[in-house]
């Protein structure tokens, strides 16, 4: 404490006291934002190299972390260096081992970092896209994988206990997941209930193929993947050849949807209750408030709202997705909303 108050007062002496409070609020307010900044991208890039967990529990020398995870010295040491000086690693005898904190950082919460980041071409590009020199969708794409990676880890810690609580109480035994991602959601269903047979449909092949890599299911039991769009009529024939699900999910794919426009919404559900008219459905999205241009300062997530904005997606207020859903023949059965993620669960019910 005495360190720090002469250390004020010498700064006090050097630049007088009204420069000495905007030197305080810049280390207050913006230099929290600077490492933020840092910290995510930081973490996110060790996290797709793995290299959190080979220092979960064990002590290396820098080295070693080099040699072990194919690293430049050269880069990887201010890294790590960085990385002990806020508390993500601990340093002992040039040796590193994450703290608890950088447990909780870099290992509970893995895919916050690689979602956010997944929009980081968007930022980068910002000044262009905002002074309509460049177009996002033709000069300015997010990364998808990372961002599908991303979804797959953060929808694990709300949304799908979530419906896996609807599922269990509506005693569910084949299921479809539309949009599936990377996987990770099917793969939670494995886990936590009692469904032998799981499907899961995502119109990009290759993050079809990421899903087949990363949640293949069980060698006796394997998770289905099928490539099809659920806006082109004959792809979601093809699936319902193949099978009549006693429930289908859609996990935040709508809103993509809805930039092209309400009718390109109707139409997918149309085409979901045609050919699946016993089928449950259970939707997942993000949500606008109404008023106040659908924000709130007590609701989480803003950023992520702006990445959706600024990507091509639109939100719906409640009241619009109601309105959606009835048209293309659902009623709503049950909701869960949770206004401060700005998040609604639905469980829907051909009318």
């Amino acid at each position: 404490m005495l360190t720090k108050l002469k250390e004020i007062y010498r700064l006090e002496r050097e630049v007088g006291f009204h420069k000495l409070k905007t030197i305080s609020g810049i280390n207050k307010h913006i230099s929290p934002l600077i490492r933020g900044y840092v910290t995510v991208h930081v973490i996110s890039c060790l996290q797709q190299l793995r290299v959190f967990e080979g220092l979960a529990d064990d002590w290396k020398s820098a080295d070693l972390i080099a040699n072990e995870f194919g690293l430049d010295l050269k880069v990887a040491r201010p890294v790590f260096g960085y990385l002990n000086a806020i508390g993500v690693l601990v340093k002992k005898n040039d040796k590193y081992k994450l703290s608890s904190y950088g447990k909780f950082l870099s290992i509970n919460p893995h895919g916050f970092f690689s979602l956010y980041l997944a929009y980081d071409p968007v930022f980068a590009g910002l000044k262009s896209l905002i002074t309509g020199q460049k177009i996002y969708g033709s000069d300015i794409n997010r990364d998808e994988r990372l961002m599908v990676v991303g979804s797959s880890e953060v929808i694990k810690w709300l949304p799908i206990p979530a419906i896996i609580n609807w599922i269990k109480k509506h005693k569910v035994n084949t299921l479809l997941d539309f949009g599936c991602g990377a996987g990770d959601f099917l793969s939670e269903i494995r886990k936590e209930t009692q469904i032998k047979h799981l499907w899961g449909v995502d119109r990009s092949a290759a993050i079809i193929d990421v899903a087949k890599a990363r949640n293949p299911g069980e060698s006796h039991s394997p998770i289905q993947y099928l490539l099809a769009d659920a806006l082109v009529p004959d792809d979601i024939s093809r699936v319902a050849k193949r099978i009549q699900p006693d429930a289908i999910t859609i996990m935040f794919v709508l809103h993509e949807v809805a930039f092209v426009g309400n009718r390109a919404v109707i139409q997918l559900l149309g085409n979901l209750i045609s050919n699946f008219p016993k089928a449950h459905l259970y939707v997942c999205e993000t949500y606008r408030l109404e008023g106040d241009n659908g924000q709130s300062r007590e609701m989480k997530g803003h950023e992520l709202q702006l990445f959706h904005a600024l990507s091509n997606q639109r939100l719906l207020s409640i009241r619009e997705w109601d309105g959606l859903f009835h048209e293309a023949g659902y009623e709503i059965e049950g909701i869960k909303r949770f206004d401060l993620m700005g998040q609604a669960y639905f469980h829907l019910k051909p009318r």
